[in-house]
């Protein structure tokens, strides 16, 4: 199937009644849904979605001198998306920083919703993945 990932730093403050008496319950500049969106479209097949909730993500790379580093973060929400070739794309955010998030699936597609709470201050070091950053590796923030 092909699957599309969908991202929303949702505005606290919108009012829906305030679109609904004075635009049609569509969001204006002094009234908006979300802060930002962000999509990601996977390019590969995908034929398996599970879900983790409460889970850990590992957060890979390599510091500027070189040296890799790998570190562990908890208190993650995680998809993994596993491939037809049986590759794995994660999806992450941390549980702390969402306020739901909607899995459809139709007609050999799906999507998935992710709306990020916007009082909440998060890391976003690699596409898809979103860290409340009180649980961001500490040796990461220098």
């Amino acid at each position: 199937m092909h699957v599309k990932v969908f991202f929303y730093q949702v505005n606290e403050d919108f009012s829906p009644e305030y679109a609904e008496a004075n635009h049609g319950g569509e969001a204006t500049e002094n009234n908006i849904k979300y802060f930002w969106e962000d999509v990601l479209e996977l390019k590969n097949e995908i034929q398996k979605i599970e879900q983790f909730p409460k889970s850990t993500y590992l957060l890979k790379g390599t510091f500027p001198d070189g040296k890799d580093f790998e570190f562990e973060v908890q208190n993650i929400f995680r998809f993994d998306l596993i491939g037809e070739d049986n590759t794995c794309t994660s999806i992450a955010f941390s549980e702390n920083i969402y306020h739901n998030f909607e899995l459809t699936e139709k007609d050999g597609n799906a999507e998935i919703h992710v709306y990020l709470k916007d009082y909440e201050v998060f890391a976003n070091p690699i596409p898809g993945v979103y860290i409340y950053i009180k649980d961001f590796p500490k040796e990461l923030t220098n």
